[in-house]
């Protein structure tokens, strides 16, 4: 009988006047705390994506200019880029005549 008495009370506290405005006040905060985590979660993952996102522009500068650093070493003078082609018709010429390694 003392069993059901403090059972009964435990479920309807809530429900009594007295306590409805501390219970709702407390399920009201809770909502507000776990959308106000939800958010920072939100701006964390908006942060990190913008971070990935100059990464990748980073890389893509430096790329660029590597490639750029690589055309101006190939590009020497037109001397060169003469014995460059030379060369390679001497090559093309070559392995049509058939002639090459053993």
């Amino acid at each position: 009988m003392f069993l059901l008495i403090i059972l009964t009370n435990i479920h309807y506290t809530p429900l009594h006047p007295r306590w409805k405005k501390t219970y709702l006040d407390e399920e009201e905060e809770e909502e507000e705390e776990e959308e106000e985590e939800e958010e920072e979660e939100e701006e964390e993952e908006k942060k990190k994506k913008k971070k990935k996102k100059k990464k990748r522009k980073r890389r893509k500068k430096e790329e660029k200019k590597k490639k750029k650093k690589k055309t101006r070493r190939k590009g020497g003078g037109m001397e060169e880029k003469e014995e460059m082609e030379e060369r390679r018709r001497r090559r093309r010429s070559g392995a049509e005549r058939g002639g090459g390694g053993g």
